[in-house]
């Protein structure tokens, strides 16, 4: 007598959609980490892009008006930076310098001689990051853009000449950086993560 076959109907049994499933769950959970990590890491390199602009406008603008203007960090907390006007005289010192209140923007131009015309916004750093840079007398206070396009490093209270190699200012925040790389010609550039 002849066996006749059974004909399973079409489809996948259970053991089959349970292994695809448990294949997709894990692709996931390799996934999550990885996007979580890059997402941040794309926080922060924004962060510096922000802080890279406020030094090329600067230095741009410090050779339009044939002034020297700094771009002053952790001003007037930890997490902020201002671009403002040197003036040459006690105003550069002040400790109120970085207050908005003190010292306005938009600045009124008042003609007054004793007075900065060219100062800008208090802007932030990426929440949570810190900003940070070594110059040659420790820890760099601001960089100074002068009128013919050159910066100088402000470290430990003097203004220096800036190393060949320039100044690496890092944005950090928890295990993540980005590194802008800035020369005594006034070459601004963003350094690649790696």
């Amino acid at each position: 007598m002849a066996r006749r076959r059974t004909q399973h109907p079409p489809g996948y049994t259970l053991t089959e959609l349970m292994l695809v499933v448990a294949v997709i769950f894990i692709l996931i959970g390799m996934a999550i980490p990885l996007s979580l990590t890059m997402t941040e890491q794309m926080r922060v390199d924004n962060g510096l892009r922000d802080v890279e602009r406020e030094l090329q406008n600067a230095r741009l603008k410090a050779v339009a008006v044939n002034q020297r203007l700094r771009v002053r960090f952790s001003c007037p907390s930890v997490g902020t930076f201002r671009t403002v006007q040197v003036m040459g005289t006690a105003v550069d010192t002040a400790d109120n310098r970085c207050n908005e209140t003190a010292y306005p923007w938009p600045t009124p131009r008042d003609g007054n001689p004793g007075t900065p015309d060219y100062d800008g916004p208090v802007r932030f750093v990426l929440p949570g990051a810190t900003l940070a840079g070594l110059g040659g007398g420790g820890a760099l206070t601001a960089l100074e853009f002068t009128p013919d396009g050159q910066v100088r490093e402000v470290s430990g209270g003097t203004t220096r000449t800036i190393s060949p190699t320039g100044i690496n200012l890092t944005l950090t925040r928890d295990t993540h950086s980005a590194t802008v790389n800035v020369n005594a010609l006034g070459r601004i550039r963003i350094q690649p993560t790696q």
